[in-house]
């Protein structure tokens, strides 16, 4: 569900479900976190961005899901912006 909004909206929708599903205890994987991030890019929602690729760093995912956002083709411009910000 999350990739299907990610890719054709509502991005919102997407974010949501993300925070819905760490709510009730359900673990993101590194093919969850590049669409959440692309939802966040299509919405040009750093903050949610850098939040969620704190959660991505937490988990020790960052090689993976850099990977999978660069292959997607996110938003370059919003990307680059998110992961500078979770690096400070």
């Amino acid at each position: 569900m999350i990739r299907a909004y990610a890719w054709n909206g509502p991005f919102e929708k997407a974010i949501d479900l993300y925070y819905e599903m760490v709510e009730s205890g359900v673990g993101p994987t590194k093919y969850t976190y590049p669409f959440v991030i692309k939802a966040c890019s299509a919405l040009q929602d750093v903050e949610n961005g850098v939040e969620i690729h704190e959660h991505v760093k937490r988990h020790g995912l960052d090689g993976d899901v850099g990977y999978w956002l660069r292959r997607d083709k996110c938003s370059m411009e919003c990307v680059k912006e998110i992961l500078w910000r979770g690096m400070r």
